[in-house]
């Protein structure tokens, strides 16, 4: 699985690229904001966005938001990072296009296990 991992903390960067290359064996490469990750994409294909939801650029809205008025990657699955444990932010993330939502802190060994349940909810 190659994935495409987002988020502005150099060391959850690091860890979240360890552990799914260590453990799972999948591709991945990684950007520190928004606009890197679409500089990414124009050149490269992934099988999912792995981000974190608040950036110092921006939130996740903006990422999906940028996404969904691209026609090539308008279904690009998207799951969100985040420490953030808001009914209404989280219910607003799904109605949006997110894929799911994996919350901070998270167990490294079992980071691609999560991720492989959220994209295989409806056979993706």
């Amino acid at each position: 699985m190659k994935v495409l991992v987002v988020d502005d903390d150099i060391a959850m960067l690091m860890i979240i690229s360890k552990s799914l290359e260590q453990f799972y064996g999948f591709h991945v490469e990684t950007v520190e904001n928004i606009e890197a990750a679409f500089e990414k994409l124009r050149t490269n294909k992934f099988d999912v966005i792995l981000s974190d939801y608040m950036m110092d650029n921006g939130d996740g809205n903006i990422l999906l938001a940028r996404l969904k008025g691209t026609n090539s990657l308008r279904y690009m699955p998207v799951i969100f990072l985040t420490a953030i444990n808001d009914d209404k932010i989280l219910k607003d993330m799904m109605a949006k296009g997110a894929k799911g939502v994996i919350f901070k802190p998270f167990i490294p060994k079992e980071l691609g296990d999560r991720i492989l349940d959220i994209i295989n909810q409806d056979g993706l």
